[in-house]
């Protein structure tokens, strides 16, 4: 018997544009920029910013600076696929940061690995706690959502360790997924 434990069991369920509908994308950049722009301090932050002299972060956000977010916000969503993936018998060896895209223009450490993994049920309807230190969820299947950042079709597709995965078309970024893993960019 190998002390080897068998890879999980991998099957893509949906890859997503997060720009593909023009309405969804805007009303999540819209609600990202507000919610930004309104941060509420207490009066001790204030306090400490201003004694930092940071009393800057304290005005309110032009509407220029509000078009920029904005702008910012939308280049990266229009750069970031979504994939969402129905894994079972993940055993102690899954890792999510195994999703890669390789690249071989560029050296392995510029490759798009899974950036802001979300752990969903098997029905992709809820988030899924994973315990501190761990991985992944201790399920025995469960669901991972996250994003590659510069996806390019005509790269090789999505792997998995040194397993390459067949990928569905891409399609419009459900309602489930703007709520149960909304985008956050890379800062």
């Amino acid at each position: 018997m190998s002390d080897e434990q068998e890879p999980p069991t991998l099957e893509i369920i949906g890859v997503y544009s997060l720009t593909s509908d023009a309405e969804d994308c805007k009303r999540f950049i819209i609600e990202q920029v507000n919610k930004q722009a309104s941060a509420v301090f207490t009066e001790e932050q204030k306090a400490t910013l201003c004694r930092i002299g940071r009393e800057g972060v304290l005005e309110p956000y032009s509407v220029e600076e509000k078009e920029e977010m904005a702008a910012e916000l939308y280049d990266h969503l229009a750069d970031a696929t979504m994939f969402e993936v129905l894994v079972s018998n993940p055993h102690s060896n899954f890792d999510v940061w195994a999703f890669v895209q390789r690249n071989p223009a560029q050296p392995e450490t510029l490759w798009q690995v899974a950036w802001n993994e979300k752990f969903l049920t098997v029905d992709g309807e809820n988030l899924m706690e994973v315990d501190p230190g761990a991985k992944a969820p201790a399920a025995r299947v469960f669901r991972v959502a996250f994003i590659i950042h510069c996806w390019r079709p005509d790269l090789p597709p999505l792997r998995y360790g040194d397993r390459e995965l067949s990928l569905p078309p891409i399609h419009t970024l459900p309602e489930r997924l703007w709520r149960l893993a909304p985008y956050v960019p890379p800062h």
